[in-house]
């Protein structure tokens, strides 16, 4: 099924607020890290992982609130 994510994506808003606190930018590579190394796994692979394929939910400022979009592209790591 598919789900509505309301926000902005990474990639605007890192546009937006050039001047993100050190630590928010940490715990989002660490959040994305943790996503890809559950991915990998798993046996599976996002083929375009991007800052416009990650979702921040506008309430939340904390990483947990990330969610990555556009499985289009995923496959199976037996695959490539």
């Amino acid at each position: 099924f598919m789900r509505y994510i309301e926000g902005r994506n990474l990639f605007q808003t890192l546009l937006g607020e050039l001047r993100l606190p050190l630590i928010s930018k940490l715990e989002m590579t660490i959040s994305l890290i943790e996503f890809v190394m559950q991915l990998h796994a798993n046996n599976k692979l996002h083929r375009d992982l991007n800052a416009k394929n990650v979702m921040l939910n506008p309430l939340k400022k904390a990483a947990a609130s990330a969610s990555v979009i556009d499985f289009g592209f995923a496959g199976l790591l037996d695959e490539i």
